[in-house]
């Protein structure tokens, strides 16, 4: 209850504040110093643009935390994070607006981070790439044209920050709950001539909440840049490795509720010990060399080359298994140890030419990648076959070739800014998939998307600005949706159609935005639960969906002591029609056997993982600014977040819902200034009250027809009927803490 509370009074502060007069503060936006001499970047949106869009600097993010980016990004509007490991390091997740990572275009300066086939950001192999990052754009909705994948909820642009010109050193140490420690080291040349360079390392470890679920992650980075006259050059390279115990298959529903929230069932053995190597391993590498040359005040071109490398593999231990799946010449049933690996190279291009003139500024782009993936997986040890020796059981070998070009324009006339935006993006994807007799064999799949947008804002005065937005994106289906489906039946492409209206208003004081939205899809991939003709379960397109919803922002600096924020979305996600299909068995006079599949017909149902009311807010106090003393920069933030109910599948079964759930957070920082040295000390604590939450999930429904009903207990969850839920939830962390020492001169 007190949850639901905090979230009312959000909303009536947001509502509130509409109408407060505002005097002399520091607004939250972007420093200018930051977008000065900056990259050409077409995804990158101004003030005035019209596009439902939140910029962040570091500053505004607790950059001090071990935790990965999705969770620094919850409490931005409509967001959601959760982690595997329920401490938010390691594998961890972000949705906006209910859409997941492969739904949101994530871009470092202007390159694509997206994986070209999964299309997921696996923000694990970037850990701590906060403290490269100038800033960050989160683009709510489809958005300005970006290249890689298309977004189809959100896109988030991450500019990093360039060596700065003095010379500095910044370390950071932190220790905290769960084992969880952090060490970052980073060093500013400053000027050396016209030549400058950044260089950092940071390693991040934690044992994570759920049972087994380390994280042992290291990253570093190189920032290089050179000045010639009117041509700037910048040599980039960030290196991310990690090594994580499985913790993606979830705590089963009856361990949870029966009292072992932490249950982890990975690397289950057949002597119910666990394996100890059941781990996610893995290297990339992201390098770019990046031209900037400026003809004119009026005129810039740059030109991107960058390279993505990546290799490593998954550990399993397997009970149990049929040995003529694996191979043709040997037979029998054995526990075995088998790696999954995946070693692929991304290599393109970008050139972005920028031309103001008069009234308007044209931007003009181009992108062409072309990305070598290979799929192969290693049989290490069969332990009934003591002199096996380690062979590969599978290689699938997949090539992705992608080519866009847009253009984008702003006409201002006055108090009126006029959007347009125009891109094409054809791309080609070779695979190993189903033949028209079973096989597998070579598959290819060819893609043209044209994406318009359009977009008018108008300054009612120079503090208050409106706009309204309509776009159209294009996406193609995943690496999965190709492999897993029969030649005869390939899934379509997704299409997105875009409305967005909302308002904005920036004084000294009070930073406020509201909007609504209407995303309304054509084809939207979803699982349904349907087998198809070569026995897998994949993703069906369903022919009409949407979500539209209305977000509230806020920052108002109450007084030179006092600040709040906080944002509100409220939402309706649907499917209008959708088909469930059910596996159903038998089990009658002690003959066990699979029947066809029921399939029940849904209308109006809720999009998956879609709560129709997320609260954020936030009251930041500086008690002793006017002291002048050792305090007087002591901050003390508590925040609350609320995410209401949300459904794990996408035909609103009450009995795979997730609870709505809050909690509240404290952070204390305490800045110390000893000359031309800089001590801060950062305290979090996470979840004070020790609230029980479940982020996330996963479930599968099936039906078995028997005179004796499964019992409740690990597998099933009895819905009556004959009908069952097998449920996997991902509970996050109760009260834990962590704590960091910053030095920097």
């Amino acid at each position: 209850m007190r949850s639901i509370f905090t979230c009312k009074y959000t909303i009536v502060f947001l509502i509130a504040f509409t109408h407060l007069n505002a005097q002399n503060s520091v607004k939250d936006t972007v420093d200018a110093k930051i977008l000065d001499n900056v990259e050409i970047i077409g995804t990158w949106a101004g003030d005035n643009t019209p596009v439902t869009q939140k910029t962040l600097t570091k500053k505004n993010l607790n950059t001090e935390s071990a935790s990965d980016l999705p969770v620094l990004l919850n409490s931005t509007v409509s967001s959601i994070s959760s982690s595997d490991a329920g401490n938010g390091i390691g594998y961890t997740y972000l949705r906006i607006r209910g859409s997941d990572q492969t739904r949101i275009n994530v871009t470092i300066d202007g390159v694509p981070v997206n994986d070209a086939e999964s299309q997921n950001v696996f923000w694990v192999d970037l850990p701590d790439i906060v403290q490269d990052a100038g800033a960050i754009q989160i683009q709510r909705g489809v958005g300005t044209s970006s290249f890689g994948p298309g977004a189809f909820g959100a896109s988030i642009n991450v500019r990093t920050a360039k060596p700065s010109d003095a010379f500095g050193l910044d370390a950071q140490i932190g220790a905290g709950s769960f084992n969880s420690q952090k060490y970052n080291l980073a060093l500013n040349s400053g000027k050396l001539g016209k030549f400058s360079f950044r260089v950092r390392g940071s390693r991040v470890h934690s044992d994570g909440y759920i049972d087994r679920a380390f994280s042992n992650l290291y990253s570093a980075s190189l920032q290089t840049q050179y000045e010639s006259g009117k041509t700037t050059f910048r040599a980039n390279v960030y290196f991310g490795k990690e090594r994580t115990y499985q913790a993606w298959n979830g705590t089963p529903y009856f361990y949870y509720y029966n009292g072992d929230k932490t249950y982890n069932p990975s690397g289950l053995k057949t002597d119910s010990t666990f394996y100890d190597d059941e781990t996610d391993n893995y290297t990339q590498v992201y390098s770019r060399f990046i031209v900037n040359h400026q003809f004119t005040s009026h005129s810039r071109l740059q030109a991107t080359l960058y390279h993505t490398y990546g290799t490593g593999f998954y550990n399993q231990y397997k009970n149990q298994q049929n040995l003529s799946d694996y191979f043709n010449d040997v037979n029998g049933y054995s526990d075995l140890i088998r790696e999954r690996w995946l070693r692929n190279n991304l290599y393109g291009i970008n050139v972005n030419y920028r031309l103001s003139a008069g009234r308007m500024v044209h931007i003009i782009g181009i992108n062409a990648q072309q990305y070598l993936g290979r799929h192969f997986g290693i049989v290490r040890q069969v332990l009934s076959l003591p002199d096996f020796q380690p062979k590969n059981y599978y290689d699938n070998d997949a090539d992705k070739n992608e080519q866009s070009i847009y253009y984008n324009s702003e006409y201002t006339a006055g108090k009126w800014t006029l959007l347009g935006d125009l891109q094409l993006r054809r791309l080609r994807y070779n695979y190993q998939g189903f033949e028209q007799n079973g096989d597998l064999g070579p598959q290819s799949a060819d893609f043209l998307f044209f994406n318009p947008k359009i977009g008018l804002s108008y300054s009612l005065t120079k503090a208050i600005n409106i706009y309204t937005f309509a776009g159209i994106g294009n996406k193609e289906p995943n690496r999965d949706d190709f492999t897993e489906s029969p030649y005869s039946n390939k899934p379509k492409n997704e299409r997105l159609i875009n409305w967005e209206a909302g308002f904005r208003l920036e004084k000294n004081k009070l930073s406020l935005q509201a909007n609504a939205y209407l995303m309304r899809y054509k084809n939207q991939l979803v699982l349904t639960g349907e087998i198809n003709d070569v026995g897998a379960y994949t993703r069906t397109n369903v022919n009409d969906s949407y979500r539209r919803g209305i977000e509230f922002e806020i920052h108002y600096n109450a007084t030179q002591w006092l600040t709040f924020s906080g944002n509100v979305t409220l939402s309706s996600n649907k499917i209008k029609f959708i088909n469930e299909y059910i596996d159903v068995s038998a089990d009658t006079s002690g003959a066990y056997e699979y029947l066809p599949q029921e399939k029940i017909s849904h209308t109006n149902t809720d999009i998956a993982y879609s709560p129709d009311l997320i609260c954020f807010s936030e009251i930041a106090l500086t008690p002793f600014i006017r002291t002048g003393s050792i305090l007087s920069g002591l901050k003390i933030a508590y925040n609350v977040k609320y995410v209401g109910s949300q459904y794990l599948s996408n035909f609103s079964n009450p009995n795979s819902k997730l609870d709505a759930y809050s909690y509240q957070n404290l952070h204390i920082t305490w800045p110390l200034s000893l000359g031309k040295h800089s001590l801060d000390i950062n305290f979090f604590i996470n979840n004070i009250w020790d609230n029980q939450i479940i982020s996330n999930g996963w479930t599968y429904r099936f039906k078995h027809l028997s005179d004796t009903p499964i019992p409740q207990n690990y597998d099933a969850l009895g819905e009556g009927k004959g009908y069952y839920s097998t449920i996997g939830l991902f509970p996050e962390a109760g009260r834990n803490f962590f704590v960091t020492l910053s030095y920097s001169f």
